[in-house]
Protein backbone atom coordinates (compact mmCIF):
# COMPACT_ATOMS: atom_id res chain seq x y z
CA UNK A 1 0.00 0.00 0.00
CA UNK A 2 3.08 2.37 -0.10
CA UNK A 3 1.71 4.21 -3.01
CA UNK A 4 2.61 8.18 -4.16
CA UNK A 5 -1.22 9.63 -3.79
CA UNK A 6 -1.26 10.83 -7.23
CA UNK A 7 -5.31 12.46 -7.77
CA UNK A 8 -6.34 11.87 -11.49
CA UNK A 9 -7.18 14.88 -13.48
CA UNK A 10 -10.45 13.25 -14.44
CA UNK A 11 -11.04 12.61 -10.61
CA UNK A 12 -9.94 16.27 -9.33
CA UNK A 13 -11.94 17.77 -12.21
CA UNK A 14 -15.41 16.57 -10.89
CA UNK A 15 -16.30 18.78 -8.36
CA UNK A 16 -20.12 18.34 -8.05
CA UNK A 17 -22.79 19.74 -6.02
CA UNK A 18 -22.75 19.04 -2.44
CA UNK A 19 -19.38 17.72 -2.45
CA UNK A 20 -16.85 20.18 -0.83
CA UNK A 21 -15.43 22.97 -2.62
CA UNK A 22 -11.67 23.99 -3.55
CA UNK A 23 -10.51 19.86 -2.87
CA UNK A 24 -6.50 20.01 -3.15
CA UNK A 25 -4.51 16.86 -3.79
CA UNK A 26 -2.84 17.58 -0.82
CA UNK A 27 -6.00 17.61 1.51
CA UNK A 28 -5.60 14.59 3.46
CA UNK A 29 -8.27 12.84 1.47
CA UNK A 30 -7.80 8.92 0.36
CA UNK A 31 -7.87 8.29 -3.06
CA UNK A 32 -9.89 4.45 -3.52
CA UNK A 33 -10.63 2.68 -7.03
CA UNK A 34 -12.54 -0.53 -7.42
CA UNK A 35 -12.90 -2.82 -9.51
CA UNK A 36 -15.17 -5.99 -10.57
CA UNK A 37 -14.69 -9.43 -11.37
CA UNK A 38 -11.02 -10.63 -11.75
CA UNK A 39 -10.38 -14.27 -13.54
CA UNK A 40 -7.11 -14.99 -13.93
CA UNK A 41 -7.50 -18.59 -15.28
CA UNK A 42 -8.08 -19.98 -18.86
CA UNK A 43 -6.91 -17.06 -21.56
CA UNK A 44 -5.22 -14.59 -18.54
CA UNK A 45 -3.67 -17.81 -16.60
CA UNK A 46 -2.07 -18.65 -19.99
CA UNK A 47 -0.63 -15.40 -20.70
CA UNK A 48 0.01 -14.47 -17.45
CA UNK A 49 2.17 -17.52 -17.65
CA UNK A 50 3.72 -17.10 -20.96
CA UNK A 51 4.27 -13.19 -20.85
CA UNK A 52 4.60 -12.89 -17.26
CA UNK A 53 2.62 -11.55 -14.05
CA UNK A 54 2.19 -8.03 -15.40
CA UNK A 55 0.39 -8.74 -18.51
CA UNK A 56 -3.65 -8.78 -17.01
CA UNK A 57 -3.31 -5.26 -16.13
CA UNK A 58 -1.00 -3.82 -18.17
CA UNK A 59 -2.94 -1.26 -20.11
CA UNK A 60 -4.38 -0.03 -16.90
CA UNK A 61 -2.05 -0.43 -14.40
CA UNK A 62 -1.53 3.64 -14.20
CA UNK A 63 -4.87 3.97 -13.27
CA UNK A 64 -5.00 1.29 -10.34
CA UNK A 65 -1.42 2.35 -8.84
CA UNK A 66 -1.85 5.31 -8.10
CA UNK A 67 -4.87 5.11 -6.06
CA UNK A 68 -4.16 5.31 -2.59
CA UNK A 69 -5.86 1.41 -1.92
CA UNK A 70 -7.22 -0.40 -4.97
CA UNK A 71 -9.88 -3.44 -4.26
CA UNK A 72 -11.08 -6.20 -6.82
CA UNK A 73 -13.37 -9.30 -6.55
CA UNK A 74 -11.14 -12.45 -7.15
CA UNK A 75 -13.08 -15.03 -8.88
CA UNK A 76 -9.94 -17.28 -9.01
CA UNK A 77 -8.62 -19.44 -5.92
CA UNK A 78 -4.79 -19.43 -6.29
CA UNK A 79 -4.09 -22.57 -4.57
CA UNK A 80 -0.40 -24.06 -4.38
CA UNK A 81 -1.02 -27.66 -4.79
CA UNK A 82 -5.23 -28.12 -4.32
CA UNK A 83 -6.76 -29.20 -8.01
CA UNK A 84 -10.04 -28.12 -9.27
CA UNK A 85 -13.40 -29.40 -7.75
CA UNK A 86 -15.92 -31.74 -10.03
CA UNK A 87 -18.48 -28.22 -10.06
CA UNK A 88 -19.51 -27.52 -13.99
CA UNK A 89 -17.48 -24.32 -13.91
CA UNK A 90 -13.98 -24.19 -11.45
CA UNK A 91 -11.12 -22.02 -11.60
CA UNK A 92 -7.97 -22.32 -10.84
CA UNK A 93 -5.28 -18.95 -10.66
CA UNK A 94 -1.73 -20.07 -11.16
CA UNK A 95 0.78 -19.25 -8.93
CA UNK A 96 1.89 -16.00 -9.98
CA UNK A 97 -1.76 -14.52 -10.20
CA UNK A 98 -1.19 -13.12 -6.66
CA UNK A 99 2.25 -11.63 -7.60
CA UNK A 100 0.38 -10.07 -10.99
CA UNK A 101 -2.23 -8.66 -8.37
CA UNK A 102 0.18 -6.71 -6.32
CA UNK A 103 2.29 -5.28 -9.16
CA UNK A 104 -1.04 -3.90 -10.43
CA UNK A 105 -1.55 -1.94 -7.08
CA UNK A 106 -4.37 -3.81 -5.76
CA UNK A 107 -3.77 -3.49 -2.36
CA UNK A 108 -7.30 -6.17 -1.04
CA UNK A 109 -9.19 -8.44 -2.57
CA UNK A 110 -12.91 -9.74 -2.12
CA UNK A 111 -13.11 -13.82 -1.42
CA UNK A 112 -16.77 -13.95 -1.26
CA UNK A 113 -17.95 -15.02 -3.92
CA UNK A 114 -18.99 -18.76 -6.15
CA UNK A 115 -15.58 -19.57 -7.13
CA UNK A 116 -13.87 -19.13 -3.33
CA UNK A 117 -14.15 -23.04 -2.93
CA UNK A 118 -13.11 -24.01 -7.06
CA UNK A 119 -10.39 -25.59 -5.30
CA UNK A 120 -11.94 -27.26 -2.36
CA UNK A 121 -11.35 -25.57 1.26
CA UNK A 122 -7.66 -26.43 1.08
CA UNK A 123 -7.48 -24.10 -2.09
CA UNK A 124 -8.99 -21.50 -0.17
CA UNK A 125 -6.51 -21.40 2.35
CA UNK A 126 -3.77 -22.07 -0.01
CA UNK A 127 -5.18 -18.68 -1.33
CA UNK A 128 -5.12 -16.95 1.59
CA UNK A 129 -1.33 -17.70 2.15
CA UNK A 130 -0.67 -16.93 -1.17
CA UNK A 131 -1.91 -13.57 -0.87
CA UNK A 132 -0.60 -12.84 2.52
CA UNK A 133 2.84 -13.79 0.71
CA UNK A 134 2.24 -10.94 -1.68
CA UNK A 135 1.60 -8.38 0.51
CA UNK A 136 -2.16 -8.23 -0.50
CA UNK A 137 -4.53 -8.34 1.94
CA UNK A 138 -8.48 -10.13 1.36
CA UNK A 139 -11.52 -9.48 3.24
CA UNK A 140 -15.19 -11.86 3.13
CA UNK A 141 -13.22 -15.07 3.54
CA UNK A 142 -11.28 -16.93 6.09
CA UNK A 143 -10.47 -19.82 8.30
CA UNK A 144 -13.71 -20.01 9.42
CA UNK A 145 -16.82 -17.73 9.59
CA UNK A 146 -15.95 -15.50 12.23
CA UNK A 147 -12.87 -14.61 10.65
CA UNK A 148 -14.37 -14.79 6.97
CA UNK A 149 -16.76 -11.68 8.58
CA UNK A 150 -14.47 -10.18 10.06
CA UNK A 151 -13.64 -6.76 9.24
CA UNK A 152 -10.69 -5.65 7.79
CA UNK A 153 -8.76 -2.09 8.32
CA UNK A 154 -6.64 -0.02 6.51
CA UNK A 155 -5.12 3.43 7.95
CA UNK A 156 -4.18 5.83 5.16
CA UNK A 157 -2.87 9.58 6.44
CA UNK A 158 -4.69 8.65 9.97
CA UNK A 159 -7.96 7.77 8.11
CA UNK A 160 -9.45 4.13 8.80
CA UNK A 161 -11.37 2.23 6.06
CA UNK A 162 -13.06 -1.00 6.81
CA UNK A 163 -13.70 -3.57 4.23
CA UNK A 164 -16.25 -6.44 4.63
CA UNK A 165 -17.55 -8.92 2.04
CA UNK A 166 -20.28 -11.02 1.19
CA UNK A 167 -21.47 -12.98 -1.59
CA UNK A 168 -25.32 -14.18 -2.05
CA UNK A 169 -24.40 -17.63 -3.15
CA UNK A 170 -23.27 -20.54 -0.73
CA UNK A 171 -19.88 -22.24 -1.49
CA UNK A 172 -19.49 -25.91 -1.50
CA UNK A 173 -22.22 -28.30 -0.54
CA UNK A 174 -23.28 -25.80 2.74
CA UNK A 175 -22.41 -23.48 4.44
CA UNK A 176 -20.00 -24.25 7.21
CA UNK A 177 -18.90 -21.86 10.28
CA UNK A 178 -15.82 -24.23 11.08
CA UNK A 179 -13.38 -24.65 7.81
CA UNK A 180 -11.91 -21.93 5.35
CA UNK A 181 -15.42 -20.52 3.88
CA UNK A 182 -16.65 -17.19 2.74
CA UNK A 183 -19.47 -15.06 4.54
CA UNK A 184 -22.75 -15.28 3.65
CA UNK A 185 -24.94 -11.59 2.07
CA UNK A 186 -27.79 -12.56 4.64
CA UNK A 187 -29.41 -9.42 5.47
CA UNK A 188 -29.02 -10.09 9.28
CA UNK A 189 -25.75 -10.97 9.04
CA UNK A 190 -25.18 -7.64 6.74
CA UNK A 191 -26.58 -5.16 9.61
CA UNK A 192 -24.35 -6.65 11.97
CA UNK A 193 -21.24 -6.91 10.61
CA UNK A 194 -21.66 -3.36 8.99
CA UNK A 195 -22.36 -2.18 12.15
CA UNK A 196 -19.58 -3.81 13.88
CA UNK A 197 -17.34 -2.38 11.58
CA UNK A 198 -18.74 1.03 11.41
CA UNK A 199 -18.08 1.51 15.19
CA UNK A 200 -14.17 0.46 14.44
CA UNK A 201 -13.20 2.86 11.65
CA UNK A 202 -13.88 6.41 9.60
CA UNK A 203 -15.40 5.19 6.72
CA UNK A 204 -16.79 1.66 5.77
CA UNK A 205 -16.52 -0.61 2.25
CA UNK A 206 -19.31 -2.73 1.30
CA UNK A 207 -18.29 -5.60 -1.15
CA UNK A 208 -21.32 -7.71 -2.29
CA UNK A 209 -21.50 -10.48 -4.85
CA UNK A 210 -24.44 -10.78 -5.79
CA UNK A 211 -27.55 -10.53 -8.41
CA UNK A 212 -28.44 -12.18 -11.90
CA UNK A 213 -26.18 -12.87 -14.42
CA UNK A 214 -26.30 -10.59 -17.93
CA UNK A 215 -29.02 -8.57 -16.22
CA UNK A 216 -27.95 -4.97 -16.22
CA UNK A 217 -30.89 -3.88 -13.49
CA UNK A 218 -29.64 -5.26 -9.97
CA UNK A 219 -33.71 -5.60 -8.97
CA UNK A 220 -35.50 -4.50 -5.71
CA UNK A 221 -34.04 -7.21 -3.81
CA UNK A 222 -30.55 -6.10 -4.32
CA UNK A 223 -31.62 -2.40 -3.57
CA UNK A 224 -33.23 -3.29 -0.23
CA UNK A 225 -29.52 -5.30 0.70
CA UNK A 226 -28.09 -2.14 -0.18
CA UNK A 227 -30.20 0.01 1.81
CA UNK A 228 -29.82 -2.53 4.98
CA UNK A 229 -25.76 -1.82 4.28
CA UNK A 230 -26.37 1.32 4.44
CA UNK A 231 -28.24 2.24 7.53
CA UNK A 232 -25.89 -0.04 9.22
CA UNK A 233 -22.97 2.61 8.07
CA UNK A 234 -21.75 1.37 4.76
CA UNK A 235 -20.44 4.67 2.95
CA UNK A 236 -19.71 2.52 -0.46
CA UNK A 237 -20.92 -0.45 -1.73
CA UNK A 238 -19.40 -2.32 -4.72
CA UNK A 239 -21.10 -4.69 -5.93
CA UNK A 240 -19.98 -7.68 -8.64
CA UNK A 241 -21.19 -10.86 -10.77
CA UNK A 242 -23.75 -10.26 -13.04
CA UNK A 243 -20.79 -9.96 -15.51
CA UNK A 244 -22.22 -6.56 -17.12
CA UNK A 245 -22.21 -2.97 -16.01
CA UNK A 246 -25.51 -2.00 -13.57
CA UNK A 247 -25.99 1.67 -12.31
CA UNK A 248 -24.96 3.99 -9.56
CA UNK A 249 -27.48 4.47 -6.51
CA UNK A 250 -27.00 7.10 -4.05
CA UNK A 251 -28.58 6.98 -0.86
CA UNK A 252 -29.28 8.27 2.93
CA UNK A 253 -28.82 5.76 5.02
CA UNK A 254 -26.69 6.27 8.39
CA UNK A 255 -24.34 8.95 6.11
CA UNK A 256 -24.17 9.32 2.51
CA UNK A 257 -24.50 6.12 0.76
CA UNK A 258 -22.88 5.22 -3.47
CA UNK A 259 -23.48 1.57 -4.22
CA UNK A 260 -22.24 0.12 -7.40
CA UNK A 261 -24.25 -2.65 -8.02
CA UNK A 262 -21.97 -4.26 -10.68
CA UNK A 263 -18.95 -2.76 -12.19
CA UNK A 264 -18.91 -5.02 -14.87
CA UNK A 265 -16.11 -7.62 -15.87
CA UNK A 266 -12.21 -6.31 -15.34
CA UNK A 267 -10.40 -9.48 -16.67
CA UNK A 268 -12.54 -12.20 -17.65
CA UNK A 269 -12.72 -13.80 -20.87
CA UNK A 270 -16.39 -14.30 -21.54
CA UNK A 271 -18.16 -12.89 -25.03
CA UNK A 272 -21.35 -12.89 -24.38
CA UNK A 273 -23.23 -9.05 -25.06
CA UNK A 274 -21.99 -6.76 -22.17
CA UNK A 275 -19.05 -9.24 -20.36
CA UNK A 276 -16.63 -6.85 -22.55
CA UNK A 277 -17.12 -3.49 -20.65
CA UNK A 278 -16.77 -2.62 -16.94
CA UNK A 279 -15.41 0.38 -14.98
CA UNK A 280 -13.12 1.57 -12.91
CA UNK A 281 -14.90 3.27 -9.89
CA UNK A 282 -12.26 6.30 -8.52
CA UNK A 283 -13.93 7.64 -5.29
CA UNK A 284 -12.04 10.55 -3.20
CA UNK A 285 -12.82 9.71 0.76
CA UNK A 286 -12.47 11.63 4.23
CA UNK A 287 -12.99 11.27 8.00
CA UNK A 288 -16.93 12.47 7.18
CA UNK A 289 -17.54 10.09 4.56
CA UNK A 290 -17.66 10.58 0.40
CA UNK A 291 -16.05 13.39 -1.16
CA UNK A 292 -16.29 13.03 -4.79
CA UNK A 293 -16.93 9.99 -7.19
CA UNK A 294 -16.05 9.32 -10.91
CA UNK A 295 -15.91 6.62 -13.47
CA UNK A 296 -12.85 5.65 -15.90
CA UNK A 297 -14.92 3.17 -18.52
CA UNK A 298 -13.32 0.00 -20.11
CA UNK A 299 -13.33 -2.37 -22.38
CA UNK A 300 -11.79 -5.63 -22.61
CA UNK A 301 -9.11 -7.10 -25.25
CA UNK A 302 -8.26 -10.58 -24.91
CA UNK A 303 -9.96 -10.96 -21.58
CA UNK A 304 -7.77 -8.05 -20.40
CA UNK A 305 -8.90 -4.13 -19.51
CA UNK A 306 -8.14 -1.43 -21.95
CA UNK A 307 -9.15 2.38 -21.42
CA UNK A 308 -12.29 2.83 -23.21
CA UNK A 309 -11.87 6.07 -25.33
CA UNK A 310 -13.55 8.60 -27.55
CA UNK A 311 -16.84 7.78 -28.52
CA UNK A 312 -16.39 3.86 -27.28
CA UNK A 313 -15.87 5.31 -23.71
CA UNK A 314 -18.64 8.18 -24.02
CA UNK A 315 -21.42 5.19 -25.28
CA UNK A 316 -20.45 3.29 -21.93
CA UNK A 317 -21.08 6.47 -19.73
CA UNK A 318 -24.38 6.78 -21.31
CA UNK A 319 -25.47 3.87 -20.94
CA UNK A 320 -24.29 4.12 -16.83
CA UNK A 321 -25.87 7.28 -16.76
CA UNK A 322 -29.55 6.03 -17.97
CA UNK A 323 -29.31 3.17 -15.64
CA UNK A 324 -28.27 5.71 -12.40
CA UNK A 325 -31.39 7.94 -13.35
CA UNK A 326 -33.93 5.34 -13.34
CA UNK A 327 -32.88 4.87 -9.66
CA UNK A 328 -32.67 8.70 -8.97
CA UNK A 329 -29.02 9.13 -9.29
CA UNK A 330 -27.40 11.84 -11.87
CA UNK A 331 -24.21 11.77 -13.79
CA UNK A 332 -22.36 14.19 -15.46
CA UNK A 333 -19.74 12.92 -18.10
CA UNK A 334 -17.81 11.08 -15.92
CA UNK A 335 -18.82 11.98 -12.73
CA UNK A 336 -21.78 10.35 -9.90
CA UNK A 337 -23.39 13.07 -8.10
CA UNK A 338 -23.47 12.13 -4.42
CA UNK A 339 -26.97 13.83 -4.17
CA UNK A 340 -30.08 12.52 -4.87
CA UNK A 341 -32.09 14.06 -7.50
Amino acid sequence: MAKICTVRAALAAVILAGCGDGIRPDDGTVTFAAVGDVMLDRNAGRMLEESGPGWPFALVRDQISTADIAFANLESPIPAGAERTDKAIAFRAPAAASASLAGAGFDIVSLANNHAVDCGRAGLGETFRSLRKAGVKWCGAGMDRKQAEAPVIMKVRGIRIAFVAFTEFPEGSRPRDDVPTVALAAADTVRRVVGIARGSADVVVVSLHWGEEYQDRPGEERRRLARVAAEAGADLVVGHHPHVLQGFEVMNGLRRTLAAYSLGNFVFDQRTEGTREGAILLVRLNRAGLVLASVVPVRLADGRPVPAKGEEGRAVLRVLAGLSAEMGTEMNGSGIALYRQ
